[in-house]
């Protein structure tokens, strides 16, 4: 029940971060204008990777994870497509590959969970 909840969380607070312009406004306010760029696309990269860790650690049967892995493709995808309709916000192809290497680096330091 813990994980499923930890899981939840995260993905409803990395979902809502994703589709509201506060994190823009709070970005603006707190970094310089040269880490801007850098600290969100890495923030892309770390969140995927732990969303897709925290999947891992859900222990789902080994049927389930390659579409457990597409639904969190969609997600990126998804996020980025409505970004498009958000004040202060863009999507972006790039982001949305950002987004895929933090999902591979999340698979692979989950290997062990991913593979039972």
């Amino acid at each position: 029940m813990l994980r499923r909840v930890v899981w939840l969380g995260f993905a409803l607070l990395w979902t809502a971060a994703l589709v509201t312009p506060q994190p823009v406004r709070v970005s603006q306010a707190a970094l310089p204008e040269q880490a801007q760029f850098p600290v969100g696309k890495s923030l892309h990269v770390a969140a995927y990777a732990l969303l897709c860790v925290l999947t891992a650690w859900q222990r789902f049967a080994p049927r389930w994870r390659p579409l457990l892995l597409l639904a969190l493709s969609a997600h990126a995808a998804g996020t980025e497509f409505v970004q498009q309709f958000v004040p202060l916000r863009h999507g972006s192809w790039e982001d949305v590959a950002l987004d895929h290497v933090g999902l591979y680096l999340g698979v692979v330091l989950a290997w062990r969970w991913w593979r039972e």
